[in-house]
């Protein structure tokens, strides 16, 4: 057995390294976002490098403050910004991770049919967002007899475009819940408040 360990150690230290750093500049970009509390929802972005500005985050804490709960009892209101870059990608849809994703066309297209999103279709409906010109939001995903919206195109959201995130080819979506307990419930419904939210910025974007 101490020789399989010293094999593995010998040939996979490197991986079993990095593996352990990103976990723990994930944990570390999580608290220090939400001033070293964790956050009553979690918004992970898809990025080439670049990141949400402090004073912007703080703009869009306030914006939301007044719609989500406060689901740790900490007495304060707080989205965490997580960016994903690089093996992070990975690391966020095989764990407990953020509520809301917004991801690129690439990223979507891997993760849509792997069940890590929820339908949206309650959500487009309800506020008249056309997605006939976008199939790539739609899957039929297996066991399914229906085809389900699960993103939607930051194009259609005004108030994604106007915070700076690009308005082609970059989606929003829902996580799933990870866990089935009374916190990812309310984070879970605390992402569907921030999106009704971002919808009575200014309505649909006219794309």
């Amino acid at each position: 057995m101490a020789s399989k360990l010293s094999d593995f150690w010998y040939y996979y230290r490197n991986y079993v390294i990095v593996g352990i750093l990103l976990l723990v500049t994930a944990v570390a970009i999580i608290v220090l976002s939400s001033g070293g509390t964790e956050p009553d929802i979690q918004i992970g972005y898809v990025t080439d490098g670049r990141e949400i500005e402090e004073k912007a985050q703080e703009d869009v804490n306030k914006y939301f403050e007044t719609v989500i709960r406060d689901v740790n009892n900490d007495s304060k209101k707080a989205l965490g910004f997580v960016p994903l870059m690089g093996p992070r990608v990975d690391l966020e849809f095989s764990s407990d991770g953020a509520q809301i994703v917004l991801v690129d066309g690439n990223t979507l297209q891997i993760y849509k049919e792997q069940g890590v999103f929820e339908p949206l279709d309650d959500v487009a409906k309800s506020h008249g967002l056309d997605v006939g010109n976008n199939p790539e939001v739609m899957s039929k995903l297996e066991g399914q007899s229906e085809t389900h919206i699960y993103a939607l195109p930051t194009e259609k959201i005004k108030f994604l475009l106007d915070l700076g995130f690009p308005e082609k080819d970059y989606y929003l979506a829902v996580r799933v819940e990870y866990t089935k307990d009374e916190m990812a419930k309310a984070k879970n419904k605390n992402a569907y408040s921030v999106l009704e939210k971002m919808f009575d910025y200014k309505g649909v974007a006219q794309n």
